[in-house]
């Protein structure tokens, strides 16, 4: 279970393949790893993909109020944001490959980093630019060890080498060898006008597609089409998916 499955190049020729393909699977990765600025002028005719293009400013700008609380320790704020979107958001990178749980390890937010475990464990093997799993800023927390024993309960490697073959705990003595301004980067987001998603916008149209990435469960046809049926119904039954 991870928020990659594959390792993509995220060059233009690759993602108008992907658009041409209508594959939201490896489109909805782009934005994850914290490359959604390269789908900001792409276009498709295709009434899914183009649903999905029309919601990446405003995923971006989630995933910007995410990283904030974050980096801010404010759990009621995070805890709003996932309610009001889904728990797919942790898996926003930011430029540097770093999603939240990277940043609430390596700055000893236990609660934020609980929160996150709970609502999308996936996120725990998740790697920066530099290999780095949250486990290695865990490691270099002055925690005592609590975010580090948190996080391994809940299925990190503490074999997996970074990009200078270090494994987690490694970093427990050198804390200083882990770079500390990374973890409070602010990803960039383009303004959106208001906070109210596009009214066609479902949230399980990624989910779906996320699901079936990690092989986690089989998610038919169907269920997709659903999630397209109800986005363009947009019963109130799914209205969290529109507001933010």
């Amino acid at each position: 279970e991870t928020c990659l499955p594959p390792v993509l190049d995220f060059k233009p020729s690759n993602i108008r393949i992907w658009i041409h393909n209508r594959d939201i699977g490896k489109l909805q990765q782009v934005l994850w790893e914290g490359h959604g600025n390269k789908l900001r002028m792409e276009t498709s005719n295709n009434s899914r993909v183009k649903r999905f293009l029309e919601a990446v400013p405003f995923i971006m700008s989630t995933a910007k109020d995410v990283h904030a609380a974050t980096v801010n320790n404010d759990l009621e704020g995070l805890r709003k944001k996932i309610e009001a979107t889904s728990p797919i958001i942790l898996c926003a990178k930011d430029s540097n490959g770093l999603n939240v749980l990277h940043k609430a390890a390596g700055l000893g937010h236990t609660e934020i980093a609980r929160e996150i475990l709970a609502k999308y464990p996936a996120v725990v093997e998740a790697q920066d630019n530099e290999g780095k799993t949250p486990l290695h800023y865990a490691a270099a927390a002055k925690d005592d060890g609590t975010l580090y024993n948190l996080i391994t309960e809940y299925g990190a490697d503490e074999s997996k080498l970074d990009h200078k073959q270090k494994a987690p705990a490694f970093y427990k003595n050198r804390p200083s060898d882990v770079d500390q301004s990374l973890l409070t980067v602010i990803p960039e987001a383009p303004r959106v006008a208001g906070t109210s998603y596009p009214k066609h916008w479902d949230w399980r149209i990624l989910e779906a597609e996320d699901a079936i990435s990690r092989g986690m469960k089989k998610v038919s046809s169907a269920d997709i089409d659903s999630a397209f049926g109800s986005a363009e119904s947009t019963t109130k039954h799914f209205s969290r998916s529109m507001e933010q």
